[in-house]
């Protein structure tokens, strides 16, 4: 193979995949469908670029020169390129040695893969297409079933298993299962269950000459396979067999099996090594000893530096394009809700709704599931299911109604019972990868979040970390460091962030955090016992502890609080209070909370009292009224000139300002421990066993997870003095963090949200149905609620008063669903037909990719807001494309980064109208109207529709539109007096395509 021969088949087969004519995959779709763009490129005008140059020298040749250029760009191209991936490490000299870019500081924390994006290959479990040279047809490979892994601990490893294949036309499918061996294929092909089977069982490279998949048991059944030794019903016909068919199985596995990383900074990387290797490595002046020859030196080192930057170009056109689509704010796909039935009966209005929720098969079927009701519904819908529903609502009046199961105009009739959806939100459940989730959100929750527990994947060798042995640590190092920038932008100036970890990172861990967050914002390093030792592992020491590191937010003062305890728990002095002292206000305004807004009166001085300036009352009138005689108030002091109203809440926790030496102990032991050592920790310990037995308690048929236990989740917030604020967990796993959120408002009556972020498939077996079984019943056993536990609601300090009614579910756009939402030009329509006739190297080099998508709704979601209503993205899968519903209008909020207070829907002109009052992160009101945008309006339409919506806003709402901050509509007409308006396409465009600050540090 000629050096030519060689960087061509790197460039095409390796890095550009154009070997692949049918790989229906994102970016390489785009360039499959303008391969013979690049192909032209690579083929024709960079030989004739090279032989043209060289003509042009001066002087005479003394070398094959051209062999030369093309060793040398296949060398450089070669050493960043590893087994499918650019590795971003800095080469210095033909001995392979690395240097790092050192920042001058004391310490300095490096890892290979820093700076990059990592991208999980769970994101990519679908179908990959080929046409095989000479056969004739298609060959498809898709996965039949796969096994998502839950929380933290893996479970056993999963391998691609053949399992049949079937003819769909011309196509010929062969279909893998995702899942752990079976006892006899471990024993065959794991080397730990006996003596592997394989065609090849004596090769010296068990690895496939890195062409398979690098599992080693991977590799050995797939060669099995292939070599029709195994997997009979999926066998390879003779016709097919090859090099070529393996290189696409191993190609399909290996995407599919490891994680990998998109570089949105190799252009510049790659452009200061080139420089540093020409300079070093292929510039030869030593023996040049003529000027001719010098000159003849130098113009070959601009040849191979002009020919590798348009490479360099190229190269980094694809990876900051993958990038952009990474770091692009997502769509919200879809929006449901959980409203507490009993909640929504007490509106005006809710009672008909809740009865009509009676009525749903769908939804009745679910509230069985969730009391573990397995007695069967009547066969016919009708009066005797709608009884079912009735009865089960009477026995649990608590359970949530489950929006997904109802048409639209029934979410918005149950939406327009409540007066403010953002002050009886309880939490916030998100479906989604937790990065592209994060960034979706700033624009709403930055600098908002209270406090933030994560639990993240422990890297511990049987999880999902499965990129290469050599960045085993890197791989989890970027994972994590993109999460941690975004976690910061996220938290209050007086947040705090804590994170779990066991000895398997917890090292690395915090270098990262000291690094991203700043040395400054670490508050402690908590030890934890997480479970009883045991003598069944396999390491001489068994392992029973974690530690929790606690951050602040970077220059900020995180607001904490100690520790207390329990009466009773331990013996104590008598002077250490019961009592822990809170706001008797809430940041609500009087306009959101009228009825909360109210003078109260000190029945010792006879002083009245209202609420500050933006603050309500916590209590409603009749509340106060028990808490004043309660004596739990504790008012203003006019000796010492305190000015603020506090209540007093029996707790665990010692009372601010008394004690103020009690902080929390940095050992956290077990509840047992701390007895027989004699201390008074007050920690309530929580090993993990305890979130085994929760979830047990919850489902009678729990996954194989181990969650962690909601009194440390508890105990962590209490540390983070979370009372009113948002808590967040973008590794929610089953839910803990939510359970432990609701179970700390009904302890003391405060207002926490949480903020859930979850990609895993058991989003909907596992962590919403557990959200919902704490909303219907603060207690359960065996999958049900326990029979002691009181529904009936007769006063406000019932657990079922102190659950805030409501839960917002959002399922957003994954990166997967990006990729193959790309369109080429050839698919949108006719408006971009003036860049048609656009061609040549500088075209494909540095343009193709962004000129070719440039119509795509990712790029140009303006032309969605023509009929918001109609929005979707379509995505193309093996089928065809498929066109998936956006829900516009949640999508519009999160990128103005407003919350839902109100909405209606209405009709003008026979078109239709979403109206909703949102509030910012500074509880600035806004007003968001999206419509059906007319064709050809006629005369004086926008002048009417403005007269309509004013009347219409104030009839419902008691407002004019004056009194709106801002109102934002679709397109760009709609006539206002002196409102402040504002169209929503443009900055909902410029919002959604914000690159990120902090995902590429390096």
């Amino acid at each position: 193979m000629t050096p030519r021969e060689r960087f061509l088949g790197l460039l095409k087969n390796d890095i550009l995949k154009l070997d692949l004519a049918e790989l229906n995959f994102g970016v390489y779709r785009i360039l499959n469908a303008r391969r013979d763009l690049v192909l032209k490129f690579l083929d024709h005008e960079l030989p004739a670029l090279i032989e043209t140059q060289l003509a042009q020298l001066p002087g005479a040749a003394t070398e094959d020169e051209e062999s030369r250029i093309y060793a040398a760009l296949d060398t450089f191209f070669h050493r960043y390129w590893d087994d499918g991936d650019f590795i971003l490490r800095p080469r210095r000299g033909r001995n392979a040695a690395y240097s790092v870019p050192y920042d001058g500081s004391d310490v300095y924390f490096h890892w290979a893969t820093k700076g990059s994006h990592y991208v999980k290959s769970g994101e990519f479990l679908k179908t990959y297409a080929f046409k095989p040279e000479g056969v004739g047809g298609e060959v498809r490979f898709e996965v039949a079933a796969a096994q998502q892994e839950k929380d933290n601990v893996k479970g056993t490893k999963r391998y691609f298993v053949p399992a049949g294949k079937a003819q769909d036309g011309a196509t010929l499918v062969f279909r893998f299962e995702f899942r752990p061996l079976t006892e006899t294929e471990a024993r065959n092909y794991d080397l730990k269950g006996g003596k592997a089977k394989s065609a090849d069982n004596n090769a010296s490279d068990e690895n496939g000459g890195g062409q398979l998949a690098p599992s080693k048991v991977q590799d050995r059944l797939l060669r099995a396979w292939l070599a029709g030794a195994d997997f009979k019903s999926a066998a390879v016909s003779a016709t097919l067999r090859g090099a070529a068919f393996d290189k696409h199985v191993a190609r399909y596995v290996r995407r599919q099996t490891s994680d990998f990383f998109v570089h949105p900074q190799l252009g510049p990387f790659l452009e200061g090594e080139l420089d540093y290797f020409l300079k070093n490595e292929f510039l030869q002046l030593w023996d040049r000893e003529t000027p001719e020859a010098l000159a003849r030196e130098r113009a070959k080192f601009n040849i191979v530096r002009g020919i590798g930057q348009r490479i360099i170009a190229f190269l980094h056109q694809i990876e900051d394009f993958q990038a952009r689509l990474f770091e692009k704010r997502k769509f919200i796909l879809k929006t449901d809700w959980l409203v507490m039935a009993s909640a929504l009966a007490a509106r005006e209005g809710g009672q008909a709704l809740v009865q009509k929720a009676t009525t749903s098969r769908k939804q009745i079927t679910e509230w069985k599931q969730w009391v573990g009701d397995d007695s069967p519904l009547p066969a016919k819908d009708g009066a005797a299911l709608k009884a079912a529903g009735t009865k089960l609502l009477d026995q649990y009046p608590h359970l949530p109604i489950h929006t997904a199961h109802f048409d639209e105009a029934f979410v918005l009739d149950v939406l327009g019972c409540f007066e403010d959806i953002d002050a009886e939100l309880g939490g916030v459940l998100i479906h989604g990868e937790n990065f592209a989730a994060m960034r979706t959100l700033t624009c709403g929750f930055a600098e908002s979040i209270k406090n933030i527990y994560i639990d993240p994947p422990y890297n511990t060798g049987a999880d999902d970390f499965l990129y290469r042995d050599s960045f085993f640590h890197g791989s989890w190092l970027t994972m994590l460091a993109q999460r941690v920038g975004l976690l910061a932008s996220l938290l209050r100036s007086d947040g705090s962030l804590f994170i779990s970890l066991d000895d398997s990172e917890a090292h690395n861990a915090r270098h990262l955090l000291d690094e991203t967050l700043g040395a400054s914002a670490r508050i402690a390093t908590f030890a934890r016992k997480r479970r009883m030792a045991s003598g069944m592992k396999e390491e001489p020491v068994s392992p029973d502890h974690e530690f929790v590191f606690a951050y602040g937010k970077p220059a900020g003062k995180p607001d904490l609080m100690g520790f207390g305890i329990d009466e009773g728990d331990y013996p104590f002095e008598d002077k250490i209070s019961k009592y822990r002292s809170t706001d008797l206000t809430i940041g609500m305004g009087r306009t959101q909370r009228p009825n909360q807004y109210f003078a109260i009166v000190d029945p010792d001085s006879g002083n009245s009292y209202f609420p500050p300036a933006s603050r309500v009352w916590r209590f409603e009138p009749k509340s106060m009224v028990r808490e004043i005689a309660k004596k739990n108030i504790i008012w203003p002091d006019s000796d010492s000139g305190k000015k603020i109203l506090r209540p007093r809440y029996k707790t665990r926790y010692v009372a601010e300002g008394e004690h103020a030496s009690w902080r929390p102990a940095s050992t956290w032991m077990s509840r047992e421990d701390d007895t027989r050592a004699g201390t008074r920790r007050g920690y309530r310990g929580g090993l993990n066993q305890e979130g085994t037995r929760e979830l047990l308690a919850l489902f009678q048929n729990p996954p194989q997870i181990y969650p962690k236990p909601t009194s440390l989740v508890e105990d962590v917030f209490h540390i983070g003095n979370s009372a009113d604020g948002i808590c967040a967990d973008v590794f929610a796993g089953s839910g803990t963090t939510a359970h432990a959120t609701i179970n700390l408002n009904r302890q003391d009556n405060h207002r926490r949200r949480f903020l859930l972020i979850e990609q895993g498939e058991y989003f909907d077996t596992l962590l919403l149905p557990r959200i919902a079984k704490i909303i219907s019943c603060p207690e359960w056993r065996d999958g049900k609620p326990k029979p002691d536990v009181t529904h009936a609601a007769k006063d406000d300090d019932h657990w079922s008063r102190r659950t805030l009614p409501l839960v917002k579910i959002l399922r957003i756009e994954r990166y997967e669903d990006s990729l193959d939402a790309l369109e080429t030009r050839d698919e949108y329509d006719a408006r971009r037909a003036g860049m048609r006739e656009m061609a040549g190297a500088d075209y494909t080099l540095r343009y193709l990719l962004e000129e070719e998508t440039r119509g795509s709704a990712l790029f140009a979601p303006g032309r969605l807001f023509e009929a918001p209503f109609a929005a979707q993205l379509p995505v193309h899968t093996p089928g065809g494309i498929k066109l998936v519903p956006i829900d516009l209008a949640e999508s519009t909020l999160a990128m103005l980064g407003l919350r839902l207070v109100r909405v209606f829907e209405d009709h003008f002109e026979k078109r239709r109208y979403r109206v909703m009052s949102a509030r910012t992160r500074d509880d600035e009101l806004q007003l968001v109207v999206l419509r059906d945008l007319p064709s050809a309006p006629e005369d004086k339409f926008w002048e009417n529709e403005y007269r309509w919506l004013a009347k219409t806003i104030e009839a419902r709402w008691g407002r004019k539109l004056a009194a709106y901050a801002r109102v934002w509509y679709n397109g760009d007409t709609l006539l206002l007096d002196n409102e402040a308006g504002a169209s929503i396409d443009a900055e909902f465009a410029r919002v959604m395509q914000e690159r990120d600050p902090h995902a590429a540090a390096g």
